[in-house]
């Protein structure tokens, strides 16, 4: 079995260490099967500009684990954890503070070319973003 990874929020770090990764409102904990996925995950899903990443002991996972149903290209990666908890032991904490990426990491070129994208698209693409960012906006017209 792969190993399983939560991205969080830091601020996140010191309570999920204390109580355990808890479950949303639906009953579902969000990991990712692949962490080079960690940084796309941050940047454009939960919109962090720096990110935790704990690594779950699949000994503490009690519950089912699903395929997440997101229609997207990393999908592959995504699971859902049907349990209301995931006890602190069975957690660990791989990095705290990780600063997100703009520039495409392992994770985006592997999304990517599933999409059939070569690296050099990719880059491209993501030069497109940053200049797109860059643009000034311009106040519409009264």
């Amino acid at each position: 079995m792969p190993p399983l990874f939560h991205v969080t929020d830091p601020a996140n770090v010191e309570s999920i260490l204390r109580d355990g990764l808890r479950a949303d409102e639906d009953g579902c904990i969000f990991a990712l099967t692949d962490e080079r996925l960690a940084n796309s995950i941050a940047r454009d899903q939960v919109f962090l500009t720096t990110y935790a990443l704990f690594r779950i002991d699949r000994k503490g996972i009690t519950g089912r684990v699903e395929a997440d149903e997101v229609a997207e290209l990393a999908a592959r990666w995504h699971r859902v954890i049907l349990q209301p908890v995931i006890a602190p032991q069975f957690l660990r904490l791989v990095n705290p503070s990780i600063a997100t990426q703009r520039g495409p990491t392992d994770g985006d070129y592997m999304r990517n070319a599933l999409a059939g994208m070569s690296r050099d698209q990719v880059d491209a693409l993501f030069a497109r973003i940053r200049e797109l960012r860059e643009e000034p906006t311009v106040p519409p017209r009264s």
